[in-house]
């Protein structure tokens, strides 16, 4: 395993920050889709070991196929097969390293979101002013994997036109961490009526259509 070093801090909103940490440019991102919520890249990848890192932003990497790695978030290790549809969840600051030691190439999707976008994309949810994540090793998560493949799939077939799609997307994929991977239980706040965030989206919709 690799030995401590001093973190190498990512942006992973720059465009071409990724050829830092892995040997091949990407296949396919959202940098240039205007995309407001997150950033969408697709990778395929050989063996490789990635440097000591913490992101500026929360990164869900989903696996589109099977290879097998190392891993590391700070004190944590493990060592395993990575299946398709596996979810490792990398908390915004938390250092991580990584190694895929497998000879095939390996085939991943990384999404990463700004902490503050996943709060804003709750504030109509919760009570309180951040949303702490727990750092997940490789796991079975069919939502989030079926909400990557379906990003994949619409900006390869609708590049400049999937803005209001992948958000919508995003809203639901930022609940589902809400509840799934935060570290306290949300207090969910009660509403008489429809909640804001909802008219908004709805009313932005319908100014969208005209």
């Amino acid at each position: 395993m690799q030995q401590y070093q001093t973190p190498l801090s990512i942006d992973m909103s720059k465009k071409d920050i990724s050829h830092k940490l892995v040997p091949h440019p990407k296949i396919l991102s959202s940098h240039d889709a205007g995309w407001q919520n997150m950033v969408f890249e697709y990778h395929r990848q050989p063996a490789c070991e990635l440097p000591v890192v913490n992101f500026q932003q929360h990164l869900l990497v989903v696996s589109v196929n099977e290879y097998f790695t190392e891993c590391k978030m700070d004190s944590q290790f493990e060592s395993k097969n990575t299946r398709r549809g596996d979810l490792v969840l990398i908390p915004a600051s938390m250092d991580y390293w990584a190694a895929d030691i497998t000879n095939a190439n390996a085939e991943f999707i990384v999404l990463s979101i700004e902490p503050q976008q996943l709060l804003q994309a709750n504030q109509e949810l919760i009570k309180g002013d951040a949303i702490e994540l727990i750092p997940t090793f490789p796991k079975p998560d069919p939502f989030v994997y079926g909400t990557a493949i379906a990003l994949k799939q619409e900006l390869e077939t609708n590049y400049n036109g999937c803005r209001l799609y992948a958000e919508s997307l995003f809203n639901g994929l930022a609940v589902h961490l809400l509840h799934k991977y935060a570290t306290s239980k949300p207090q969910i706040k009660e509403y008489n009526g429809l909640a804001p965030f909802k008219l908004k989206q709805i009313l932005d919709l319908i100014g969208d259509s005209f």
